[in-house]
């Protein structure tokens, strides 16, 4: 018997089955975003429909006797919007649906707070966040900085694009930064109970510490400890951008020291308190 007939004649009376292996439940896209859906099919059907929002963006065809396979499909130009994906195998008899799955495509312009919003679905009582998003695509955070004037200003050309508020994560925070040429990461500083990372991904900056300066290149990284007390601060001098990773906890009662300018700061219900150093509020 030819192997065909053989898989043909194995299949007759077998119920088809279909699943989405990819995206997993809670991805989230960039609008205009482009999306691909990788199923998994097995059974006789004759055919994979994809759907997103209800609406069919493709149709793939399928040998009723090939057993199992992983079709897929490409839409592009998707704008924001909550949706649901699923797919369906078609056989000569009816179709047979799969589980759907929850994605989410935001606008570029929103700020973190609000994109973490957006991911946040009530199923079942638990709370959805993105599997993974590209980094360098996060929206940047929509306040530049908490400093108040005159130290606000000097935080020009500094772009912060927060990364651990977009998975609900809330014991530390990881940053995306970036320094066009002349900005500086924040006023040299040092903090009582939170320990701080950086890793240089593009540039040179040069790190400013009390030991003196450093000229940091792309895989170099430098880490501060709670309490040590070495005040430091990224600078670009560079005529090119700089980007690197920065990683914090969020330790309650934490407190910052400003070696070269008139404040202090204090971590306290959720935000920082900024102080002059006699300890009256900027």
């Amino acid at each position: 018997m030819a192997v065909a007939a053989l898989l043909a004649a194995l299949l007759v009376g077998t119920e088809p089955s279909v699943q989405i292996v990819s995206p997993a439940a809670g991805a989230s896209y960039f609008a205009p975003a482009t999306i691909r859906v990788w199923a998994r099919s097995t059974g006789p059907a004759t055919r994979v429909d994809f759907y997103l929002g209800g609406r069919r963006i493709a149709a793939v065809p399928r040998a009723a006797d090939e057993g199992a396979d992983e079709p897929w499909a490409t839409v592009t130009g998707v704008r924001a919007g909550s949706y649901d994906l699923f797919v369906r195998a078609v056989t000569n008899g009816g179709s047979v649906e799969s589980a759907h799955v929850p994605i989410t495509v935001v606008e570029r312009s929103r700020s973190a707070g609000q994109i973490l919003e957006l991911l946040k679905e009530e199923q079942m009582g638990n709370s959805i966040y993105p599997v993974a998003v590209i980094a360098d695509q996060a929206p940047g955070r929509a306040r530049q900085t908490g400093y108040p004037e005159p130290f606000a200003s000097r935080m020009a050309g500094r772009r912060k694009h927060p990364l651990a508020d977009l998975f609900g994560i809330t014991n530390f925070g990881v940053n995306l930064t970036r320094l066009a040429p002349g900005a500086s990461s924040a006023l040299r500083h040092a903090h009582s109970k939170q320990d701080e990372f950086a890793y240089v991904l593009q540039g040179n900056p040069t790190l400013h510490t009390n030991e003196g300066i450093s000229r940091l290149a792309p895989g170099m990284c430098a880490g501060f400890r709670a309490g040590g007390g070495n005040a430091h601060r990224l600078v670009n001098d560079t005529a090119e951008e700089v980007v690197y990773l920065e990683i914090g906890d969020r330790t309650p009662g934490d407190e910052g020291t400003y070696p070269d300018d008139d404040l202090m700061t204090v971590f306290t219900g959720g935000r920082w308190n900024y102080l002059h150093k006699d300890g009256t509020p900027w």
